[in-house]
């Protein structure tokens, strides 16, 4: 049965007769167009919000999502003047990912790549092969953090990092595997908007999954926060 009390495809509440207070579910509403209008988020890999996201900031909640997005893996996370709110994406919607500069349609079984983007061409241009981005922001000091792991029966092409949030504990910092923790990066200053260029020279397969490590030149992180991206190239199954 059609809702009398809500928009059938967006559920935004309708203004009531003799309702207190109308300004409270307008604003709502508009709120909420406001993030699905020309849809764009600035990652779906993420899995857990900024420290201080700007008001309006979106994000597609991934699985395994922490903090305020717990629990919702799947949705659209939009930060409305003080809190997020999350709401459930439709069939045929269309959002562009800012980080990988992509366009993306929401099908019956998740997002799926148009093309348009970067790369350009079809969704699938190299016949399964996947060049792959992932993630993480790393809030050094937070000795629970999970750090981001290059994929088993990978090949990596390089890293690249950006320091999002002023590093206290040491002047410099680096990046790398347990291997070699100055591979990708050594010395690098502390300062917010540092940023890293690290190709894989050469680019290297690893066989089994590598956490990918940010680590003090000397003494020891305290606070900070440092946003890394792997790049891999993945053949697909026979």
């Amino acid at each position: 049965m059609a809702s009398t009390t809500q928009t059938p495809n967006l559920t935004l509440d309708y203004l009531m007769p003799d309702q207190a207070q109308k300004h409270v579910t307008l604003n709502d509403a508009l709120r909420r167009l406001d993030a699905l209008v020309q849809l764009s988020v600035a990652s779906r890999t993420r899995t857990a919000p900024p420290a201080a996201p700007d008001n309006g900031a979106r994000y597609l909640v991934p699985d395994n999502a922490a903090g305020a997005w717990r629990g919702q893996a799947g949705k659209l996370a939009f930060f409305a003047d003080t809190g997020w709110q999350f709401m459930t994406p439709q069939t045929g919607w269309r959002v562009w990912d800012e980080e990988v500069s992509q366009l993306l349609v929401r099908t019956g079984t998740g997002w799926q790549a148009t093309g348009g983007g970067s790369g350009g061409g079809s969704a699938d241009p190299l016949g399964g092969v996947r060049i792959r981005r992932l993630t993480e922001t790393y809030t050094l000091g937070n000795t629970s953090h999970s750090p981001l792991s290059i994929p088993s029966h990978s090949l990596l092409l390089g890293m690249t990092a950006i320091v999002t949030r002023q590093i206290v504990g040491t002047t410099y910092w680096r990046l790398g595997i347990a291997a070699d923790r100055r591979r990708f990066g050594d010395r690098l200053p502390a300062a917010v908007d540092t940023r890293v260029n690290g190709p894989s020279d050469p680019p290297a397969v690893y066989w089994a999954e590598t956490p990918v490590l940010v680590s003090p030149v000397t003494g020891g992180f305290r606070s900070g926060e440092v946003r890394v991206n792997v790049f891999t190239l993945e053949l697909p199954d026979a």
